[in-house]
Parts: C-alpha cells; structure tokens; sequence
C-alpha cells in the first residue's frame, strides 16, 4: 500500500518520550520516529491524529521535564501533516500542579503556535501559585529543569530526557545541587503566601496547598525513582560505588517517606500513580522496590 483512502483517519498512539520531539533524531526514539513517518507517508493530508503521553505514568509527582519539548512537537506535528493531537498526562489524580502546567501550555500553543511557551509558563504559574510566591515557584522549577537536563542531548537542541538517565548522568542529580534549594524555595513560596496581606484566608489556604505540593514533587521524586537510580547505577556511570539512600538525601528512607506523607496530606493529593493504589499502598511499592534492589 502506497496511500490511504482520504476517508481513513489514522491515529498513531505510540508510547513515546515526550522529553523528546516526535521527529528527533534521538536513538531513544528511533523506532517510534520511524514508524511515525511512514504513517505520515501513507495518510492522507490531515488525516494523521497523534496521541502523545506527557507524565511519568509510574510516578505522577517525580518531576517530568518535558516543557522544552512542546513547542517542536507541535511544529514537528504540522511539518508531518498531523490534523490534530491529544495529550495524556495525570489523568486520573488531582492537585497535580506540574500536570496542570503543562496542560495549560499545550492548550495555549494547540491555538497559537506562536506563543512563547516561557511566557506561558511564568504565566500559569503566578495564577496557580500567586504572585507573592511566583519567584520562589520560578526558582524550584529551574531547579528541577537545569538539574535532570540531559548533557548527552543538548547538543541537538532537545535538552532534557527523563527517568533513570537523568538521576544518574554525570551525578548531576544530587541532594545539594537539587533536592535541598527545592525543598527551601518550596518552604519560600508558603512562607510568601502567609505574608501577603493582600490575599484572602480562602485565597491564602488555595495557594498554600498548591505550594505543598512542590514538596510533595522533591520527596516523590526521590522515592518514586530511587530503586532506579540504585539499579542502574553501574550502567550509566561504570561504577559500583553507589552511595546509600541516607547519604544522598540526608535523610532516611523511613524519614523522607513521613515528609512526603506529610506533603500529599497538606496538598490535598490523594493519587501518586495510573495504578489504583492509594498513596500510602504506592509509598509501600516504591520503597520495596528499593529494598529489592538493594
């Protein structure tokens, strides 16, 4: 088959990385790149409909940095004949304030490709967090975009990938540079909305629970990966000196466990994963994998 009726719309729903454009030239997406160009080859002009995945589907509060990549997946997109895409992210939890983000970034771009998506990010952020904490916000979030950027793919212009690389590339992800400013610009964002005179108690209270769960975010993305950092160690950096849980978090495992209890509490998240596990039967999951792993 050369072509395909114009009366065949295709959906093309492969699992793909969305910390990559759809038509990088990453290895980690050869096959899907591939297979996405043929079907745009056989489609008809604008019968082509993409269904793109943007979480860490294990892991809704580890950070998943992919923002960088929705303005090329959108040009990439129409460059390919796509009509139209459907992005799936957090979509069965609440109070996911990294999911809610990007959902407004996408939806902007999807009408106005045109639109910067810095811009619509400072944007979200000062509505979601308020003003008074938008730069303490803005600091936790470059934080987390700087620290798991990807050495390997900057040089090609997509410069963040995700899961056990970035926990493990160059060391890069460590409790100093990262976890510990976080966890202090998470507390600056609170201590910022308490302060503000201007807000409302109601209006003081939306925002608080938003900000807690930045810290939900650094804990959760600490247990939510760690059995990975521990089993891919020796692979990525060609070593066997791992460093124990306590010694990079500052923090035991039973400790950082009670802290991010503490945060989904205070942020009202009630869903850490796609599974139907509560958050409590999903801390007990993550921890034994790490305990396997050891």
């Amino acid at each position: 088959v050369s072509a395909l009726s114009d009366k065949l719309q295709v959906w093309y729903a492969q699992w793909h990385n969305a910390n990559y454009s759809i038509n990088s030239d990453s290895q980690d997406l050869y096959d899907y790149t591939e297979n996405l160009r043929a079907w745009a080859d056989l489609a008809a002009d604008g019968n082509l409909s993409l269904w793109l995945y943007d979480t860490n589907f294990t892991s809704y509060l580890a950070y998943f940095p992919s923002v960088n990549t929705i303005a090329a997946n959108i040009a990439e997109a129409k460059a390919l004949g796509v009509s139209d895409i459907l992005v799936l992210g957090s979509y069965n939890a609440e109070n996911m304030w990294e999911a809610e983000m990007k959902a407004y970034i996408w939806s902007k771009l999807l009408w106005d490709s045109s639109l910067d998506v810095e811009t619509l990010q400072q944007d979200f952020l000062k509505a979601y967090f308020g003003e008074a904490a938008y730069s303490s916000v803005k600091t936790f979030v470059d934080l987390y975009d700087d620290g798991v950027g990807s050495q390997v793919t900057a040089a090609s212009g997509y410069p963040v990938c995700s899961g056990y690389g970035y926990f493990c590339h160059q060391n890069a992800y460590k409790q100093s540079t990262v976890h510990a400013p976080a966890i202090d610009a998470a507390n600056a964002a609170i201590a910022a909305i308490a302060a503000d005179s201007s807000l409302t108690d109601a209006q003081k209270a939306v925002y608080t629970q938003r900000a807690n769960a930045l810290l939900a975010t650094v804990y959760g993305s600490v247990i939510g990966n760690w059995s990975g950092y521990e089993k891919w160690h020796d692979q990525w950096l060609g070593s066997d000196n791992f460093d124990d849980f306590e010694a990079y978090f500052g923090a035991s495992v039973a400790d950082c466990q009670a802290m991010l209890t503490t945060a989904l509490e205070n942020a009202g998240i009630t869903k850490a994963s796609e599974s139907d596990m509560s958050v409590s039967e999903w801390i007990a999951y993550m921890t034994n994998l790490y305990n396997r792993a050891k």
